[in-house]
């Protein structure tokens, strides 16, 4: 892992020696900006937010499928009393082509000036980016999962030159050594698991196969029991 701070403010995020992030830090950090949003500053009651409207000239079509429809076929019964039982309506049930609530067509609201957005003003707190006269330590806040990380080969320096140097000295022979290892240590969980799942399909198979036969045994039984009776018949 590498962090270039420059000058002007600007990082670079380099993971295996490839560039994996960059920004501004004032932009992209927890850090006080040059400055801040007004709070005084409030959004006036006129203000439109919505950035499209209806089309006043789009109308709902006549033919646009109801939710509902009358069940085909279904007749007035002829017992049917308006007076008692109210005017007949036929049952009702889903529309197939029903396409859900229409809506009419969203154009530009002429009125719309964009998102509305506090003045700024300059931040109490802001502190230019510093320059370190003298850089002699750092500090990690790391969050893992994995037991046994190790950190070493840590370098600060002036210079990406350097450090790159460094890195392509102490951790690329450690990198190119780890990777052949975790490959290889795959390969054999890989292999691992094709043989578990071997000798477990293979005892499934062992398993039907006992079933079979007390199945088969149990045929031969009935087999005999068959015979026996057809001997007693004959000497009856």
């Amino acid at each position: 892992y590498s962090l270039i701070l420059h000058p002007d403010g600007r990082y670079d995020v380099m993971i295996d020696l490839k560039e994996v992030a960059s920004g501004h830090v004032e932009a992209d950090w927890s850090v006080a900006g040059r400055t801040m949003a007004d709070p005084r500053d409030t959004m006036p009651e006129d203000w439109v937010t919505a950035a499209t409207i209806p089309d006043p000239m789009d109308v709902r079509p006549r033919t646009w499928p109801r939710k509902k429809i009358p069940v085909d076929g279904a007749e007035r019964p002829p017992e049917w009393d308006d007076e008692e039982d109210g005017i007949w309506q036929a049952p009702m049930v889903d529309n197939p082509d029903y396409k859900g609530p229409w809506r009419p067509f969203q154009i530009d609201n002429p009125d719309y000036k964009g998102e509305w957005k506090p003045r700024q003003i300059p931040h109490p707190n802001y502190v230019p980016f510093a320059h370190f006269p003298s850089l002699k330590y750092v500090g990690f806040e790391l969050w893992t999962v994995n037991n046994g990380t190790i950190l070493d080969n840590i370098i600060v320096t002036d210079s990406w030159r350097a450090a790159r140097q460094f890195a392509e000295e102490q951790w690329s022979p450690t990198f190119r050594k780890e990777k052949g290892l975790r490959e290889a240590w795959d390969k054999a969980q890989e292999a691992r698991a094709e043989r578990a799942e071997l000798a477990a399909n293979t005892g499934e198979a062992e398993a039907d196969g006992d079933v079979g036969s007390e199945e088969d045994g149990e045929e031969e039984a009935e087999d005999e029991h068959d015979k026996d009776w057809d001997a007693e018949r004959i000497e009856l």
